[in-house]
């Protein structure tokens, strides 16, 4: 007896995962893919949302990758090129008039193709006192435990302690992975408001899918600049 074909299962793209400038070949996501999707967002489960999606790059990509050393900002790129080659490379969104007295919505056509991720120039170590600390940016999974949280003083802690790497300085070399939650939170508070300053600053210049459109409210008329950022943006 024949078995039934299997179609689109071979890799026909290339792309470059933006932190680890490692190049991958992917496939587009098939049907059993967007039922997944489909079912993670009709359950609006944040965590749900964010496993479909990651579970949906590791089928779609061929290459190995270490899903737990992918960065929020991977994620989000990876995914926009697999609905671009998925669906299709447009993407139509409900932009709001920025005027006060329309606020009247404007449906505006995102090439998706014309998106790219740029990673800053920024020093993953700062000096506080006499210590050096290492910093990174969170990965993706650490960032979804963050969203367990419920308090979002909690969430943004357990942002700051996956930032840490390191602490170092002549004597001692410490690093993060073996000290405790309470331990690296004590830490982090000992911080006067310009050393804390530092840790924000490279957590705030993180990348994250940013695009300017520019478009005219079809109802008023005035000229619109709008910057859509991360992937809820792009996927209303």
């Amino acid at each position: 007896m024949n078995s039934l074909p299997k179609f689109n299962d071979k890799p026909k793209y290339n792309m470059t995962i933006p932190s680890m400038e490692q190049k991958v070949k992917f496939r587009p996501y098939l049907v059993k893919e967007e039922k997944v999707l489909l079912l993670a967002l009709e359950s609006t489960d944040k965590l749900e949302i964010y496993d479909a999606v990651v579970d949906t790059i590791e089928a779609c990509v061929d290459d190995d990758i270490d899903r737990s050393k992918l960065k929020s900002f991977d994620v989000e790129y990876i995914f926009l090129k697999l609905r671009s080659k998925s669906v299709g490379e447009s993407v139509e969104v409900g932009l709001e008039c920025i005027s006060e007295e329309c606020n009247h919505v404007t449906s505006v056509l995102i090439n998706l193709d014309e998106i790219e991720i740029t990673i800053p120039d920024i020093q993953n170590k700062v000096e506080i006192d006499q210590y050096i600390v290492e910093l990174q940016w969170p990965t993706y999974n650490k960032i979804i435990e963050s969203e367990r949280y419920k308090s979002p003083t909690e969430k943004m802690f357990s942002m700051f302690r996956s930032t840490l790497v390191s602490v170092s300085s002549d004597d001692v070399h410490m690093l993060m992975a073996d000290e405790s939650n309470e331990d690296i939170d004590t830490f982090i508070e000992s911080m006067n408001s310009e050393q804390f300053k530092k840790i924000k600053d490279y957590v705030e210049a993180m990348p994250a899918l940013k695009h300017e459109v520019n478009f005219v409210c079809e109802k008023c008329k005035t000229e619109n600049d709008v910057v859509l950022t991360g992937m809820q943006d792009f996927f209303q």
